[in-house]
């Protein structure tokens, strides 16, 4: 009882935190840039633009939200923290089903929940926390059918797996990865069982597709080939960004490389271990080990294949979020497999055990509550704009120029609160103004401009200057 209730103390902590950002921190780039480009103007929108800020579900959503409660940065957040506490809602209930009332429970939540990197987009209003917290809810209903489960539905809770995969999809089309490794093992499991012949495996490949194509067809029939340019031209860049953005710290390579091998080592052993058993005897953490590890490691040779064939950049950041997810599933899984085995599972369960609690507190040592790592330079921009318009000549309308990457944020405040004395921020006039904000990069290249600072963030070095 102990543990379930530490584990739901610290969920609870942790999704009001959620909400103090979403209420605190200023708008970024791309939340701005998804205003503005979907939600500022006529509802067709959404149907007739994409683009890659174009979460389509959570773009929904947000609409609805802005519409019910003014443009706002909260409001635009809002689907997000929903989503927040579905993802806290499934963290727990994933893992008091894969551990019971122990001290496992806690450390699975822990490691789940407290990724930096995981928090920054359970509150940013993009689709990403919201999709992951739909595929965690579809792993976690998968896992349960896998390990047998009395479904009284005849295969329904196969279905509901399939239709979060799909509202996964829908939230975020970088999810398709994870989720054709998932189908893929679903029609495995359910050719192997045979559970009611292939009908299961028919509605389930339906929820998973239908909904996503439905709501997914209009906005993504106007997509083009130059829509999907966010990306890096490696996979261990993809692994080094992820390590970084989640510990604020450069992760030697050879550590993630010698974590991955322990688990695919674990895995090994789990399934010899499980072939010499009946398949319906297989234990939930055998399940969700073999599971988890199956998906990361299909996952990544998708990302390899669209890599090659189609000239698909790899994640970066915020897009492989679910890397993230799929690799911790796979360690607190190992961990309790390892934990109730003899022998050498059993040191195998206790040093991965060991590696998840220092990685808690690599997690913890980066816990962030004012900015989003991947957005910092938008940190103290409230107050800049405040002391920008503290110092501006009274009865002038003036121009901000500087760095590009203030354009959509400033835009933003803008239009939220009508600011008549400013011109809309562009592009073609970054060169000259009567006020600069610049990103820490960007203001070391204008120092010869001789402009005199107003404002500085400590932390991202942004600054607020004038001639």
């Amino acid at each position: 009882m102990r543990y379930r209730r530490a584990a739901l103390a610290l969920l609870s902590i942790l999704f009001a935190v959620c909400v103090y950002r979403a209420v605190t921190q200023a708008i970024t780039v791309d939340e701005a840039f998804a205003y503005l480009k979907l939600m500022n103007g006529p509802p067709s929108l959404v149907f007739t633009t994409y683009d890659a800020c174009h979460h389509v579900l959570y773009t929904y959503l947000a609409r609805i939200s802005i519409a019910v409660f003014g443009v706002s940065a909260i409001a635009l957040r809002l689907p997000a923290l929903l989503a927040g506490l579905l993802y806290f809602s499934v963290v727990y209930r994933f893992c008091r089903w894969l551990s019971g009332d122990t001290w496992r429970l806690l450390l699975g939540v822990a490691v789940l929940s407290l990724n930096p990197l995981v928090l920054d987009f359970l509150v940013a209003a993009r689709g990403y926390g919201m999709a992951l917290a739909f595929l965690l809810l579809a792993f976690y209903e998968f896992a349960r059918f896998c390990a047998g489960e009395r479904d009284p539905g005849g295969g329904r809770r196969l279905t509901r797996s399939g239709l979060w995969l799909s509202a996964s999809i829908a939230a975020n089309l970088t999810m398709v990865f994870p989720a054709l490794a998932l189908m893929i093992l679903a029609a495995g499991v359910v050719a192997f069982r045979r559970p009611g012949g292939w009908l299961p495996i028919q509605r389930y490949l339906a929820a998973v597709i239908i909904p996503a194509f439905l709501l997914m067809v209009l906005p993504f029939s106007h997509a083009a080939r130059g829509n999907f340019y966010y990306g890096l031209p490696a996979l261990f860049d993809t692994l080094r960004g992820l390590a970084a953005l989640s510990t604020s710290r450069a992760v030697p390579l050879w550590a993630l490389l010698s974590l991955a091998g322990a688990l695919l080592a674990a895995s090994a052993a789990a399934l010899k271990q499980a072939i010499s058993v009946r398949f319906t005897m297989w234990s939930a953490p055998v399940w969700t080990l073999l599971i988890s590890g199956a998906g990361l490691w299909m996952t990544a040779a998708g990302l390899i294949a669209a890599h090659h064939w189609f000239q698909l950049p790899y994640p970066a950041g915020r897009t492989g979020l679910y890397l993230i997810l799929l690799f911790l599933a796979q360690l607190i899984s190992a961990i309790e497999w390892g934990l109730g085995q003899e022998r050498t599972g059993k040191w195998m369960g206790a040093l991965l055990g060991v590696c998840a609690s220092a990685m808690l507190v690599l997690f913890v040592g980066a816990f962030r509550l004012t900015f989003f790592a991947e957005w910092d330079f938008c940190r103290e921009l409230k107050p800049m704009l405040a002391t920008l318009e503290k110092n501006r000549p009274a009865g002038k309308i003036i121009r901000v120029a500087g760095s590009f990457e203030y354009e959509t944020c400033v835009n933003f405040y803008r239009i939220k609160r009508d600011l008549g004395w400013m011109q809309p921020m562009s592009r073609d006039q970054l060169d000259s103004g009567d006020f600069y904000l610049f990103t820490g990069m960007d203001w070391r290249r204008a120092a010869d401009r001789h402009l005199r600072v107003l404002f500085t963030d400590p932390v991202s070095h942004a600054v607020l200057a004038a001639p």
